[in-house]
């Protein structure tokens, strides 16, 4: 039977306050989603699931280092510090990193989606109103756009 962590000899784990600075949106290693870059003060780059936040801001968060490089962050104890120096080259560098990170995402979300929904040219009026009137209501106006593309090329 597991033992308690307090009772079962390793040693708890210590966070401390660190803070790190937000580099932007990265894509994941598999290419199929955004990422938070955070940078922390020995300059070593660290990726998490978060919303988008202001590129360059300094952040304060716990922070347990591990013995094999990799760290713990305490979930809910991120907190803004310092507003960005937009005139640091490097957070015009984490800017531009960003805006093409995302670029390449919506590139690969229209893509996708052009390989699921292709294929207007041989559907009646009937079942691209059909089709239309099926999509979730976010999706509407967008069908209605390529579809009005469709047309007009």
């Amino acid at each position: 039977m597991p033992q308690p962590p307090e009772q079962s000899g390793d040693p708890p784990e210590e966070f401390a306050t660190e803070r790190w600075r937000y580099a932007g949106r990265r894509q994941s290693s598999d290419g199929k989603k955004l990422l938070g870059s955070y940078v922390d003060d020995a300059g070593s780059v660290w990726l998490f699931s978060s919303k988008h936040r202001a590129v360059g801001a300094t952040y304060e968060l716990e922070v347990c280092r591990r013995s094999d490089g990799g760290c713990t962050v305490k979930f809910g104890t991120l907190t803004y510090v310092q507003a960005p120096d937009q005139d640091d080259p490097k957070v015009r560098e984490w800017i531009a990193e960003d805006r093409a990170a995302y670029a390449a995402d919506e590139l690969r979300k229209a893509e996708n989606y052009a390989k699921r929904d292709d294929g207007f040219g041989s559907l009646t009026l009937n079942e691209l109103r059909d089709r239309i009137r099926h999509a979730p209501a976010g999706r509407r106006y967008g069908l209605l756009a390529q579809i009005t593309r469709y047309v007009l090329t």
